[in-house]
């Protein structure tokens, strides 16, 4: 396990693991410089955030067998809702390896459903729907900060339980020209 001091420094983004989210749950890209490149991480100390942007958030999340794992979230902007349900991507933890969750045609390395299943030992109906609460680390409107996430195998496609038909309402009609 990493010292908290260790970790204040930063790590390459690729090597974050479950151990160092147990300290610091969330981490922001920084500053390139010639000590690092544009993949290190750095601990943020003061929660809740605003947003997820250039940010990565680590939770564990519940399956839908009652299982815990821990899961790396990505792109989670609560301020636009139908942006987050379009783009937020996860990262799953079995031990030391990693899979990226939902599959992305353009993106090596990325799995579909039923290839996340397998990786975390399990069947598809025992993972989804899984759910996660962060509304203790990210500011914002509950039905994106505290979700259940459902998947349409037949197309590959998930979603977030419950949509707020208001909230989802109110956001088209603002972006509506």
């Amino acid at each position: 396990m990493n010292s908290r001091t260790e970790l204040l420094k930063g790590r390459d983004a690729g090597q974050l693991r479950p151990s160092d989210f147990a300290v610091f749950p969330l981490w922001e890209f920084a500053p390139e410089s010639d000590e690092h490149d544009e993949c290190w991480m750095i601990p943020v100390i003061e929660v809740p955030v605003n947003d997820l942007v250039e940010r990565c958030l680590g939770t564990e999340v519940s399956l839908a067998d009652g299982s815990r794992v821990w899961a790396v979230i990505y792109e989670l902007w609560p301020l636009t809702l139908e942006g987050t349900i379009k783009s937020q991507r996860f990262r799953f933890f079995n031990g030391n390896d990693v899979c990226d969750w939902p599959k992305e045609e353009f993106q090596p390395g990325t799995v579909n459903s039923a290839e996340l299943a397998s990786f975390l030992d399990r069947r598809v109906e025992e993972v989804f729907p899984f759910a996660y609460d962060v509304s203790n680390l990210v500011t914002g409107d509950i039905a994106v900060t505290k979700r259940s996430i459902s998947v349409d195998e037949e197309n590959q496609k998930f979603w977030h339980d419950p949509p707020d038909p208001a909230l989802v309402e109110s956001f088209l009609r603002a972006i509506k020209p």
